[in-house]
């Protein structure tokens, strides 16, 4: 069994098959290719400016789909802030006081829209303290403007 073996190694190596294969033949210098002439440099061509035309005026269907898909998509972004903001989110806490203040998405509540600025606040969001110093102090409302000089009458 092992002059067969022995046999078939020696074959192996001698085979000049694989001598095409060997490390020398495969990292020897490669000839470096022969340059081409350097041609004349061509100007660079000039870019011209496009001509885009003017958007067309939307009719008025469009302009009333395109409204009930933004009013949809508000909605959408609303409901979003709003999960978010209650699972802890101080971004959304703060993105959902916006659009309390604003009415984006949902109806204009001044009182929730403070709320939710003042829990992103809290949590540390530089906005939300920014945007509750602009608001300034929270209005009195009515009833509790009237009850509080009878409260100090009473004293």
């Amino acid at each position: 069994m092992k002059p067969v073996v022995l046999a078939a190694v020696a074959l192996v190596l001698v085979s000049p098959s694989f001598a095409q294969y060997s490390a020398r033949s495969l990292t020897r210098k490669i000839v470096p290719q022969q340059q081409q002439p350097a041609q004349p440099a061509r100007p660079a061509p000039q870019a011209v400016p496009a001509q885009q035309a003017p958007p067309r005026q939307l009719t008025p269907q469009e302009e009333a789909k395109a409204q009930i898909q933004k009013d949809k998509n508000d909605v959408k972004q609303f409901d979003f802030y709003k999960r978010r903001a209650e699972e802890g989110s101080d971004d959304a806490q703060y993105q959902l006081g916006l659009r309390y203040l604003s009415g984006k998405g949902t109806d204009k509540n001044e009182k929730q829209g403070r709320e939710w600025l003042a829990k992103a606040a809290k949590q540390g969001h530089a906005q939300a303290t920014k945007k509750l110093a602009e608001l300034g102090p929270e209005p009195a409302s009515a009833p509790a403007a009237a009850a509080a000089p009878s409260a100090q009458a009473k004293k």
